[in-house]
C-alpha cells in the first residue's frame, strides 16, 4: 500500500524549496508537541478557512467580501474550541473510512464497500471521543511523520541528490515502514511526555508559608536537644 503517492511527490517537489523545508520542519513539530498544540491549530484552522469563505463567498451573502470574511473568520473561530470534538469525530471517522476503503478496494463490491465505509466512519467517530487525547496524539504523530517524509522526499528529489519519485513508486514498503515507525514512536513520546507531565502536576506542591514554622521548630527542637 501506498502511504506517499509518486505523483505527490511530483507535485511537491515543484514548489520552492522554502516551502519543502518548511514544511519539513513543521513536521516534527506535530510529531513532539502536537497534543498541547492541537486547540491552537484548530482555532486558527478554523479562522482561516471562516475567513477564505467570507472572502470568496461574501458577496452571494449580501456582505461585502472583506465584510463577510472577518465576521465569518471570527464567528468560527469563537466556536472552534466548542466544535473541537465534533471536528476531531469527523477527522478521526473519515481516516479510519478512507483507510478501510483503501485496504477493502478490489475485494469487495461497490454496495458492500459503501457499507463498510459508513460503518467505519460511525466507529471511528465514536472511539474518538473514548479515547479523545490518544487519538490527538496519535494522529498529530502521524501528521507529523507524513510532512516530514512528504518534505524530506521532495527537496531530495528537486536537489537531485535521489530519485524520490522512483523510490516512491518502487519501494512503498520502505515509505510505509518508516512512515509507521516515525508515527509510533512520536505516539510513545507524546503519550509518555504527557502522561509524566500530568503526574508531575499532581503532585502536592509545597507552601513556603506552612513551612518556614516547622522548620523554625525543628530548628528549636535541635538546639535544645544539643
Amino acid at each position: 500500500m501506498e502511504i506517499i503517492d509518486p505523483r505527490l511527490v511530483e507535485e511537491a517537489s515543484k514548489l520552492p524549496s522554502a516551502v519543502l523545508l518548511l514544511s519539513a520542519a513543521v513536521g516534527p513539530v506535530f510529531w513532539v508537541l502536537g497534543w498541547r498544540i492541537h486547540r491552537g491549530l484548530f482555532v486558527a484552522a478554523a479562522t482561516v478557512a471562516g475567513g477564505v469563505y467570507g472572502l470568496v463567498h461574501g458577496p452571494a451573502l449580501g456582505l461585502y467580501s472583506g465584510a463577510a470574511a472577518l465576521l465569518l473568520s471570527l464567528s468560527i473561530g469563537g466556536l472552534a474550541l466548542a466544535l473541537l470534538r465534533i471536528g476531531t469525530f469527523v477527522t478521526v471517522g473519515a481516516l479510519v473510512a478512507l483507510g478501510l476503503s483503501r485496504l477493502g478496494d478490489g475485494y469487495l463490491e461497490k454496495d458492500s464497500l459503501r457499507w463498510v465505509q459508513v460503518t467505519a466512519f460511525l466507529g471511528g467517530g465514536l472511539l474518538s471521543l473514548v479515547c479523545y487525547r490518544f487519538l490527538v496524539i496519535a494522529l498529530t504523530s502521524f501528521v507529523g511523520a507524513f510532512l516530514l517524509l512528504l518534505g524530506g522526499l521532495a527537496f531530495a528529489h528537486r536537489q537531485g541528490e535521489a530519485d524520490a519519485i522512483a523510490l516512491a513508486a518502487e519501494r512503498p514498503a520502505i515509505i510505509a515502514a518508516s512512515f509507521v515507525a516515525l508515527g509510533v514512536l512520536g505516539t510513545a513520546g507524546q503519550y509518555f511526555a504527557e502522561r509524566r507531565r500530568g503526574a508531575t502536576a499532581a503532585e502536592p506542591k509545597r507552601d513556603p508559608a506552612k513551612a518556614l514554622p516547622r522548620d523554625a521548630s525543628k530548628a528549636k527542637g535541635s538546639k535544645a536537644a544539643a
